[in-house]
């Protein structure tokens, strides 16, 4: 199963390698909270049709698995979900998904330890980038 659809963004950097997604939903005021509690994530009380902790976790799998196909080496790669705008409640934080405020990602990275070389934070990127651009090809969308 293809996820390149569905990944919003990647972070390659020394700290680490992060599948984000972003997600949106309207804030019914005053309960815009977003309530983690290990697997399971309710947004202002209700359960979101597609889980976001199972997303991010498939499309930090299947970026993994792209780097391993074009680079030859494994790197790890955390899932992330960020909730533009909403209060996220950690209850009981799942390790593996990060469930964030989109301003409190930049912390949460610089907080990791430094495991990716710089050598392999380049060839990371390079590859990655170098698929965006052939997917783009492929569907005509690169000028």
């Amino acid at each position: 199963m293809e996820w390149y659809g569905f990944l919003t963004h990647a972070v390659i950097s020394p700290h680490g390698i992060y599948a984000i997604e972003t997600k949106t939903f309207s804030k019914p005021w005053p309960t815009a909270t977003i309530l983690v509690d290990g697997d399971t994530l309710t947004v202002a009380g209700r359960v979101p049709d597609r889980n976001p902790i199972e997303q991010a976790t498939a499309a930090a799998r299947w970026l993994e698995n792209k780097l391993k196909e074009s680079t030859g080496k494994r790197f790890a790669v955390r899932g992330v979900v960020v909730f533009p705008g909403w209060f996220v409640a950690q209850r009981s934080p799942r390790g593996d998904v990060w469930v964030l405020e989109p301003k409190m990602l930049p912390g949460f990275i610089e907080q990791e330890p430094a495991t990716v070389v710089p050598a392999d934070v380049a060839l990371a990127a390079f590859h990655l980038s170098r698929y965006v651009r052939s997917e783009a090809e492929k569907a005509g969308s690169w000028s």
